[in-house]
């Protein structure tokens, strides 16, 4: 068992990591990528910004439900959240090293796509809902 004083070190290093994620959310995190569609209507490597953006947002949301989860006990599902930050961390860095357009297809238009019911994906392809 971890000793009192090991856990309050613990609390401390998450809130302050959450406290600094989210002034950085709030102040920093800007969307490029959907700024630069806007202005010349044609998917720039922008995006890659507002994919790391969103990965840092979806980590600071599930760090506060660790923080949560631990006070409570339920370390089974503190660990399910860890690899789907670890996860989103892998994704973003692949997008970053190896940045091509269908990487920005696979991982940040279609997913949103079929988020928004416009698309299905079938046989390792996408297709528009419909045809």
């Amino acid at each position: 068992m971890c000793k009192q004083n090991e856990i309050n070190e613990c609390d401390k290093l998450i809130n302050k990591y959450i406290l600094r994620a989210r002034k950085f959310i709030e102040y920093g995190c800007f969307q490029y990528g959907k700024y630069s569609y806007a202005i010349g209507k044609k998917p720039t490597a922008d995006f890659i910004s507002d994919f790391q953006y969103f990965v840092l947002t979806k980590s600071t949301k599930s760090l506060e439900s660790i923080r949560t989860l631990l006070d409570i006990g339920h370390t089974e599902d503190v660990f399910v959240l860890a690899r789907t930050m670890f996860e989103g961390y892998l994704a973003s860095r692949y997008i970053c090293e190896e940045y091509n357009d269908d990487l920005l297809n696979d991982f940040i238009f279609i997913p949103q796509l079929i988020a928004q019911r416009k698309v299905i994906y079938e046989n390792e392809e996408a297709r528009v809902r419909g045809n």
